[in-house]
């Protein structure tokens, strides 16, 4: 599966060329950042075949979360189902994968290294690129709900 990380910038000036799904991920509160939790990005409909948008924070314990409690939305187990039968669909239509979350480093970087385990055998293009540091909670929580 061809699967790439953007950005909220980086999407809204994207160019289809080909069949193209995207998982869009935005802050589930105004967060630790309320000048860039904007909402969900306008995505280009030239080419587009699907769209998955979800709303969570970019913490990656959920020690964090009992700390911050109501205040932010913690990536859930029924979030990584979604994003799962979403990559199924993906790989039926044969189209490109877009991850996308604000800055392009965290979240995004933890579906698509996940996914890019899961269709492609490994992680290593994410972790070995110092653009992304992928968000462990996020990764973690879609590879165990695959394996279950």
């Amino acid at each position: 599966m061809d699967i790439k990380i953007m950005s909220y910038q980086m999407i809204e000036k994207a160019v289809f060329d080909h069949p193209t799904s995207v998982i869009s991920i935005a802050a589930g509160s105004d967060g630790l950042f309320p000048s860039i939790s904007g909402g969900f990005p306008k995505v280009p409909e030239k080419n587009l075949v699907r769209l998955l948008q979800l709303l969570f924070d970019d913490l990656d314990r959920p020690s964090i979360h009992e700390v911050l409690k109501d205040n932010y939305l913690l990536f859930s187990e029924h979030q990584a189902k979604k994003i799962l039968e979403f990559a199924e669909w993906v790989k039926e239509d044969n189209s490109k994968l877009i991850c996308q979350c604000q800055a392009g480093i965290s979240r995004s970087a933890g579906v698509a290294a996940a996914l890019s385990v899961i269709y492609n055998g490994t992680d290593k293009w994410v972790f070995d690129d110092p653009r992304y540091s992928p968000n462990m909670l996020v990764y973690r929580t879609i590879l165990d709900t695959y394996n279950r």
